[in-house]
């Protein structure tokens, strides 16, 4: 091409590398630029061997063409996953370029990074099949998080100094457990009554709240179908998209198409979190119901444990997490200590975990505490188990592991999620005080099923096959 008195020429390269291969000749050179006189000798071939610029203490056996495959899975900017497979022990070269912050995962254990010809990343990979994954960790981020840390624990002690004000100072933490509340036995208060659920059955509906997730839906309805299919539970999923933008929406249709047990509700705008819960749960069909994020940060075989903790008499279940330590999850597990910390102070209400993904109700019970609910977005969470345990509801905690995803990325905001989270709590905690009163009580709802909430837009159903 020219431009203007200029020439410009385009090479294009017909052979080229794959952009991850594997070697078994592993050679040592100093850190220097040297390096690349190395790399630049006519005797040096690069889809053969590696130059590696510190010690690798793993012996290799050369072979020139080593077996073995690469495949892509997940690919972002910050996150990598690779299936590998190795006839032999090897190094893999990953031609993506080395930089300080990257860390590597193989089959969910660390493992070192080597700086590989000059410019691109090389991990020891023994004989086997394996999952490799990258992801991006910079020093910075470290910083950052506890930065914000600091800040979020500055907050929660400014919040403490003024507990002397609080209506609450001095009151026992209110127990989660029915029968300690109100005698073995006893119903629930506010004349709701209590279903009597089989507890042989095994029906369960669960709702998946959908928001932009286009990237991973799919691979989360695998194992949450695989999951399901090795229950023996009957069950129902109702998919809800709240007004996403990223085509989750046109996607849905094509994935539930053939179950006959998979329901589409399609929000023509973002209601928010709350709102497109409680929607699914008075869609549901079965006396059982729950939801469970769709990034299945709480696994999918713990739902049926769940389920059947509501049969055997409970009216919530919640998934209580439970964090394996790690910088990726530092400022979620901050988070989620510190809510569920002033949930207990500010409130009296003895509860772990408020804002877990995955909770399960006796729907007929559940009805009336939901049209008490005010809150739409993400403090629906805290809001629904509170009242539940002051509506004289037997509330349960289950504890389940947390899995960290980060190939899905967060929309977590530590410092912005904070301050809301606390502005709304303490707004909450007049109810609470005119709850515990009795100057709310729910006996004035009817448990009856309610009206579909306006707005909450086409339903689509699909058959499942027999199988």
């Amino acid at each position: 091409s020219t431009a203007g008195n200029k020439q410009a020429l385009i090479y294009e390269n017909r052979a080229p590398f794959p952009r991850a291969f594997l070697v078994t000749d592993v050679r040592y050179t100093p850190p220097s630029s040297a390096a690349l006189y190395r790399l630049a000798d006519i005797g040096f071939d690069p889809s053969k061997s590696a130059y590696l610029e510190e010690d690798f203490p793993h012996h290799l056996q050369y072979t020139p063409q080593p077996g073995g495959s690469v495949n892509f899975g997940v690919d972002t900017s910050d996150y990598l996953d690779l299936h590998v497979t190795a006839a032999q022990d090897s190094l893999l070269v990953l031609t993506d370029p080395y930089y300080p912050g990257w860390q590597a995962r193989l089959d969910d254990v660390p493992t070192a990074i080597y700086r590989a010809d000059y410019l691109f990343r090389g991990v020891y990979i023994p004989a086997g099949t394996h999952r490799l994954s990258f992801h991006f960790e910079p020093g910075s981020f470290r910083i950052g998080a506890i930065i914000s840390g600091l800040t979020l624990l500055l907050l929660t002690l400014l919040l403490l100094a003024t507990h002397w004000w609080w209506p609450g100072k001095g009151r026992e933490l209110l127990p989660i457990s029915r029968d300690s509340v109100l005698g073995p036995g006893v119903m629930p208060r506010f004349g709701l009554g209590r279903s009597n659920l089989d507890p042989n059955a095994r029906q369960m509906s669960i709702v998946i709240a959908c928001y932009n997730c286009a990237h991973y839906i799919e691979s989360s309805l695998v194992q949450l179908r695989n999951a399901l299919r090795d229950s023996s539970w009957e069950y129902e999923l109702i998919f809800i998209d709240d007004g996403s933008r990223d085509g989750t929406r046109d996607l849905l249709p094509k994935l539930i198409a053939g179950y006959q047990n998979y329901r589409l509700i399609l929000h023509e705008k973002n209601y928010g979190r709350g709102r497109t819960i409680a929607d699914g749960i008075r869609e549901a069909m079965y006396p059982i119901v729950g939801f469970v994020d769709i990034d299945l940060a709480t696994p999918p075989h713990y739902l049926p444990l769940l389920a059947r903790t509501i049969a055997n008499g409970a009216d919530v279940a919640a998934a209580r997490r439970i964090y394996q330590l790690s910088l990726p999850v530092l400022h979620r597990w901050i988070l989620s200590r510190g809510d569920n910390y002033l949930v207990r102070q500010v409130l009296m209400i003895d509860l772990h975990d408020t804002e877990t993904g995955c909770k399960f109700f006796n729907r007929d019970l559940m009805i009336p505490v939901l049209a008490q609910s005010e809150d739409e977005r993400w403090f629906w969470d805290t809001e629904i188990m509170v009242r539940s345990v002051l509506a004289g509801l037997r509330v349960v905690e289950i504890p389940t592991a947390y899995i960290h995803r980060p190939e899905l990325g967060t929309t977590v905001r530590l410092m912005q999620d904070s301050v809301s989270y606390i502005k709304k709590l303490l707004r909450f905690r007049g109810q609470v005080e005119r709850l515990r009163q009795g100057l709310s009580p729910l006996s004035t709802l009817s448990p009856e099923y309610p009206q579909a909430t306006p707005g909450m837009g086409d339903h689509l159903s699909a058959r499942r096959p027999a199988e």
